[in-house]
């Protein structure tokens, strides 16, 4: 929105003739929640030049509030924090957020934390230190899952028929 702002100033400064429109609902939102404050500005630095808007959390807790207020589509959780961990953090966000794609990020991986982060329905696991390639992939590969999800629940909404329907004679 903000580039959208300073495009338009720049439009009306030159005299053109030509007007901008923006929404943020059509920014895909990535909540970043990691205890570690260096990890947390690159992950901000790598997915903000996408033009995602990027908000972040430093505990599972602000993590949980920030999923509930901002409805980000796709969420990159740390395992290992102070507080909540990562995985009692996915299963809350489940709850808060249930359409967001969730990648558990990890420096200590185990079988049974991959496992136990796919039953509480992690979109995926990546391991630390990760390239910063392989984070984009992966997150715009989630993103394209969040906008399937988003479509085919407004599109099953379209088809349903309420009772008012019925008795009316419309169907």
């Amino acid at each position: 929105l903000q580039m959208c702002i300073i495009l338009a100033i720049r439009l009306l400064c030159n005299n053109w003739h030509l007007v901008v429109m923006a929404s943020t609902s059509n920014i895909p939102t990535i909540l970043v929640i990691d205890d570690d404050d260096d990890l947390r500005y690159s992950l901000k630095r790598v997915l903000s030049a996408r033009t995602y808007n990027v908000i972040e959390a430093n505990s599972g807790e602000v993590g949980l509030q920030m999923a509930e207020q901002h409805k980000p589509n796709v969420i990159l959780l740390d395992n290992r924090m102070g507080g909540m961990s990562g995985i009692e953090t996915l299963q809350h966000l489940r709850g808060a957020n249930p359409n967001a794609m969730i990648i558990l990020m990890t420096a200590y991986g185990t079988t049974q934390t991959t496992i136990e982060a796919m039953k509480f329905g992690a979109f995926d696991y990546i391991m630390k230190p990760f390239d910063p390639k392989k984070i984009l992939s992966l997150t715009e590969a989630a993103l394209a899952s969040s906008q399937d999800l988003n479509r085919a629940s407004q599109e099953k909404q379209s088809e349903e028929v309420t009772a008012e329907e019925i008795e009316g004679g419309i169907i």
